[in-house]
C-alpha cells in the first residue's frame, strides 16, 4: 500500500495529499544559527572573529567525565549533542569555540565576502589561549571539530586543507603528550545551495 502511495506522487497530475506546513518557516530558518551564538535560553558559546578572548561555557551536569569541545563554528554545531550528553551521562562540558578558527598548529587566513584575505591572528592567539587551558585543567577528553575549508597561510590554496589536516594532528599529539585523550568528529556537511531559499 505505501509503495503503490509513494509511486503515485511521482506520476505527473497525480492527487497528492497537503503536507504539514515546514517548521520553522523557511524565513525564519535563514536566521536560526543555534544555541552556540546565543538565545533566551542560551548565552553566547562562540566567540566572535575580532578579539581573541576564551568564550568558555559549561554543561555542568557532574563528574563522570570531564570534556573540551574545541574548534570553531563547526564544533559549536555539536554543542546541544554535548549539552544533552551532559545531563544524560553526568559529564562536565567545556565549550572553547571560536567562528572561522582551526585547532591546528597552521595560521590560517580570513576574509572574503568583499574583504581581502589577511592571517587570522586573532585565532592564532585563541587556539594557544585555549591549548594552555586544556593542558592546565587536563581534561579526560577533548573533542576537535572544525570546517575542512579553512585557507591555511604560507602555502598553496590546493595544500591548505593538508596543512591545516597536519596542523590539527600537531596540536592532538600535544594533548596527547599530556596524558588527555582527544577525538575528532567529522565537520558538519556544507550544503550546496540555500537550504531556506
Amino acid at each position: 500500500m505505501l509503495a503503490a502511495s509513494l509511486w503515485r506522487t511521482f506520476v505527473d497530475g497525480a492527487p497528492v495529499r497537503p503536507s504539514l506546513p515546514v517548521q520553522p518557516s523557511a524565513a525564519a530558518a535563514m536566521y536560526d544559527r543555534g544555541p552556540a551564538y546565543g538565545n533566551a535560553e542560551h548565552a553566547r558559546c562562540i566567540a566572535d572573529i575580532e578579539g581573541s578572548h576564551l568564550l568558555r561555557c559549561e554543561y555542568d551536569h557532574g563528574d563522570a567525565m570531564r570534556i573540551f569541545v574545541v574548534g570553531d563554528s563547526h564544533a559549536g554545531h555539536w554543542l546541544p549533542a554535548f549539552e544533552r550528553a551532559s545531563q544524560d551521562f553526568h559529564w562536565h562540558v567545556t565549550a572553547l569555540t571560536k567562528n572561522g578558527c582551526a585547532f591546528a598548529d597552521v595560521t590560517v587566513q580570513f576574509g572574503g565576502q568583499g574583504k581581502p584575505m589577511r592571517d587570522y591572528v586573532e585565532c592564532d592567539t585563541w587556539k594557544w589561549k585555549a591549548l594552555a587551558l586544556i593542558l592546565k585543567e587536563k581534561p579526560d577528553l577533548v573533542v576537535i571539530s572544525e570546517s575542512p575549508n579553512h585557507v591555511a597561510s604560507g602555502v598553496p590554496m590546493w595544500e591548505g586543507q593538508a596543512a591545516v589536516a597536519r596542523g590539527t594532528v600537531d596540536m592532538a599529539r600535544r594533548m596527547f603528550a599530556s596524558g588527555i585523550r582527544v577525538a575528532v568528529i567529522k565537520h558538519t556537511p556544507w550544503l550546496p545551495w540555500n537550504a531556506p531559499a
